[in-house]
């Protein structure tokens, strides 16, 4: 059985076989012959289905069923001879990796546009990520280099932690990538046999520099980070630099910049670094005064220590002892290169601004700092420290504060405001106080305890029963041989001596007669007669364990607002009546059931918010006792006992100043003597006298106001005067009062006015109309019209004037005024002729 489909067969199977030569003969495109093939396979596929449907009957006789598996393997090996001839003819049809004779067999055409692969998405995002870590490295190094402009937003210590993350994020990245696709195209020039390795090659050398590139220029930059603080770019347009000497525990001593952390409050005593910036101080005095040369420099603190000489290290430190706002001045002596002329100059390069401090004080003697450090006398001393000003001044709502009195990096006293510590061996202490809710930085400043030439004691004690000591003196640096002691017994609340022990023995046992807090002092001569003493610290009898702090104000008819008392423990009233207040300002621990008693002379005083106000009307001594309690801690209570004395002056004298006691130059201010109080009815003021503290006075004057006017004196420099006024009574009593004035320079300026041509634009031959505004009368004034041509004259003669520019171009006009005991200050503006 033969199919007509096999007479022509032979010739489609030869065309089918000779594919390449048809195409060749006939000049037939790949595309064409690709198409012929196809067709050819369609054919071939319905003749297959034809085949196997006539092999699946059942009346076929062997022949023919061995005839059908013969066309059919003919067929078979004729589509797979196709399929081979269109794999060389083109690369974009995918075929089945088995072959399915069954199956419809399409080619599609290729697309002119690429469909959007996963792998160029990845790539496109991975690049923008690193450009995008790059910008933010970038941004915050920008950060770094003006830390002034974006102090609002982040420190400069934060830019650089966030700087040095994401380069190392950036260039992290970098490296991986290009040592993964490195690998890549190394394995493919490996790997690939058939044809050309020219691009792979090229890949591979290109990512093998870029990884080198990455090795190289990261570790230059991760280098650079490293060494970046907060000053590395802060000093570059700065004339001076201000650091604040602070402890840190493992290397001592550090210097933060200040400005630098927003955190960082300025608390004295403090050392304060000033480093001047001598290039750009030169580059300024150049462009100022010519050709000079700097000869010294002289820093003005402002810290009562006079001038410092730092022409050699351009550094030195200030230490500060008070709360201070004041700048910080350079004066500079120069020679003028040209004509061999000295100068000297006094500018304000700095503005110092402690906003709080700490009281430091003894028992024995005067706190003194000549230099910088704290002279408390000599050991062994005890030193009280007083933090209360912190809390009112900083504002903080609780009291936390960690002591460490000799800088052994142990806690002393932790949430006490007043610390008290004996200091028994001479030395330099460096006291650290950290303030946890302020900022975490320690503030330290140097104790200097000087050598005694005689032995030195030190007080100890110990506990037999709650009310019982045993106290002992002993001198832990050498074996003295003492002739006597004299133990005195001080109760703290008072500041009074309650008993005196005199013994031959260096130890005694005492039993405190009430709950309380009491302090030892000993006294003791040796047998070569030198005499010294020594104190205890502080010890609590009892079982208080309430820390009260309060204040206390008075307020009279002479001074109708409430003005705080300095000594807390002793209030001396020296006018009737007297509104005394006093204002419980925290206590320590407190809870809901603690109550507070106030007693004036065993009568309770009625209170509101913690406030009590007493009046004192007569003429005696008052006891004041504050008692703090709780009934569910019955064990813990308090009591304080406040001393009221009633000291009448004859005289009571008042010196009101107005409109204020700080003013700028010059400064009027009213003197207001007429509230003056004189408490002997026989007696009455006749005389005013005043000395004004600027060499201006005025002798028995009736008038008890009187209006005066001070200027800054620019020929010393002084800026601070002590006005008094004494009152002289008919009984010849005299009584003298004295404030404060501080007169501040008036700030000068100048400014020049192109009356004419306001926007700074003329044309050839225009008259041009100019003059200059100054706030204070000038002994000279300098012109330059910036067309070689000058003018000179006296006061205000030539303030306006004119001038026409026959040429075309870009004038500097400059005015430079001149003063009598004064700086002198310059102007400069650009005008354009067209």
């Amino acid at each position: 059985m033969t199919d007509p489909f096999f007479a022509t067969a032979p010739n489609n199977w030869n065309a089918g076989a000779n594919t390449q030569n048809t195409e060749n003969d006939n000049k037939k495109t790949n595309q064409e012959s690709i198409q012929a093939l196809l067709e050819q396979q369609r054919q071939i596929q319905e003749k297959y289905k034809e085949l196997k449907n006539l092999q699946s009957t059942e009346n076929l006789t062997v022949e023919q069923s061995q005839d059908l598996q013969d066309q059919i393997q003919r067929l078979l090996d004729l589509y797979t001879q196709n399929k081979e001839t269109l794999a060389l003819l083109t690369t974009t049809i995918e075929w089945d990796k088995e072959i399915h004779v069954n199956k419809e067999v399409t080619v599609k055409k290729e697309s002119n546009m690429k469909k959007l692969s996963f792998k160029w998405i990845a790539i496109w995002c991975t690049t923008l990520l690193i450009l995008l870590i790059w910008l933010f490295a970038l941004l915050f190094f920008r950060v770094i280099k003006n830390p002034n402009s974006f102090n609002w937003l982040i420190n400069a210590t934060t830019a650089i932690q966030l700087t040095q993350v994401f380069s190392i994020i950036f260039f992290g990245l970098l490296f991986l990538i290009s040592l993964w696709i490195l690998i890549l195209n190394v394995y493919r020039v490996i790997t690939i046999k058939n044809r050309n390795k020219i691009k792979e090659i090229l890949w591979s050398i290109f990512w093998f520099i870029l990884l080198i590139v990455t090795l190289v220029i990261g570790s230059a930059v991760f280098s650079k980070l490293r060494g970046i603080t907060p000053d590395t770019f802060i000093n570059q347009n700065q004339l001076v630099s201000a650091y604040a000497v602070l402890a840190e525990k493992w290397d001592n001593i550090k210097t933060v910049r200040i400005w630098s952390d927003n955190s960082l409050a300025l608390i004295a005593p403090i050392n304060i670094v000033y480093q001047i910036n001598l290039p750009l101080l030169q580059r300024q005095m150049i462009n100022r005064y010519g050709d000079i040369t700097i000869k010294k420099l002289e820093l003005n603190c402002w810290n009562w220590k006079g001038l410092i000489d730092i022409s050699n290290s351009l550094q030195w430190q200030c230490f500060y002892t008070t709360k201070w706002q004041k700048n910080v001045s350079l004066n500079i002596s120069y020679v003028k290169n040209q004509t061999n002329e000295r100068a000297a100059i006094n500018t304000n390069i700095y503005s110092t601004n402690i906003i709080s401090d700490i009281s430091v004080s003894t028992n024995q003697w005067w706190v003194s700092s000549p230099y910088n450090d704290i002279i408390v006398w000599k050991n062994p001393i005890k030193v009280k420290y007083d933090a209360s000003n912190i809390f009112k001044d900083l504002n903080l709502q609780t009291y936390d504060i960690n002591w460490d009195a000799d800088a052994d990096w142990v806690i002393d006293k932790t949430n006490y405001v007043a610390y008290t510590h004996v200091y028994t061996k001479a030395g330099v202490y460096h006291v650290n106080i950290r303030f946890p809710k302020v900022n975490d930085y320690i503030y330290t400043f140097p104790i200097r305890i000087e050598q005694s030439d005689v032995p030195v004691a030190e007080i100890s004690y110990s506990m037999i029963t709650a009310t019982q000591y045993n106290i002992m003196a002993t001198f832990p640096w050498e074996d003295p041989d003492i002739a006597s002691y004299s133990f005195s017994i001080i109760d703290k609340s008072n500041n009074s001596t309650i008993d005196v022990k005199e013994t031959k023995n260096p130890n005694i046992t005492y039993t405190f007669p009430w709950d309380g807090v009491y302090e030892i002092q000993l006294n003791f001569v040796t047998q070569e007669g030198k005499q010294w003493n020594a104190e205890s610290d502080d010890i609590e009898i009892g079982g208080s364990k309430y820390q009260v702090l309060y204040d206390i104000y008075t307020k009279t008819p002479t001074t109708p607002n409430f003005a705080e008392v300095n000594d807390k423990n002793k209030v001396i009233i020296r006018e009737l009546p007297t509104v005394l207040r006093l204002n419980i300002t925290n206590i320590i621990p407190a809870s809901a059931t603690t109550s507070i008693t106030v007693l004036k002379d065993w009568t309770p005083v009625v209170w509101k918010n913690n406030i009590f106000d007493i009046t004192i009307e007569d003429t005696k001594d008052y006891v004041l006792t504050i008692n703090v309690s709780d009934p569910n801690h019955e064990e813990m209570t308090y009591t304080k006992v406040i001393n009221v004395s009633v000291k009448r002056d004859d005289i009571v004298p008042k010196l009101i100043i107005t409109p204020n006691t700080v003013g700028t130059s010059p400064f009027t201010v009213n003197f207001d003597a007429s509230t003056t109080s004189v408490n002997d009815p026989n007696d009455e003021i006749i005389y005013f006298s005043r000395d004004f503290w600027d060499w201006q006075t005025e002798i028995n004057t009736s008038q008890s106001i009187i209006k005066h006017t001070y200027n800054y004196d620019y020929t010393n420099e002084n800026w601070e005067y002590h006005p008094k006024v004494t009152l002289k009574t008919k009984n010849w009593r005299e009584v003298s009062e004295e404030a404060t004035i501080l007169v501040k320079k008036q700030i000068d300026s100048v400014k020049i006015n192109l009356d004419s041509h306001p926007a700074q634009l003329a044309m050839v031959g225009d008259k041009v109309d100019m003059s200059i505004s100054v706030n204070w009368t000038p002994s000279k004034i300098l012109r330059d019209f910036g067309n070689w041509k000058t003018l000179e004259c006296k006061n205000r003669e030539c303030t306006s004037t004119s001038r026409i520019y026959d040429n075309a171009g870009s004038y500097e006009i400059k005015v430079t005024v001149s003063y009598d005991n004064r700086t002198d200050i310059e102007w400069t503006i650009t005008l354009v002729v067209r």
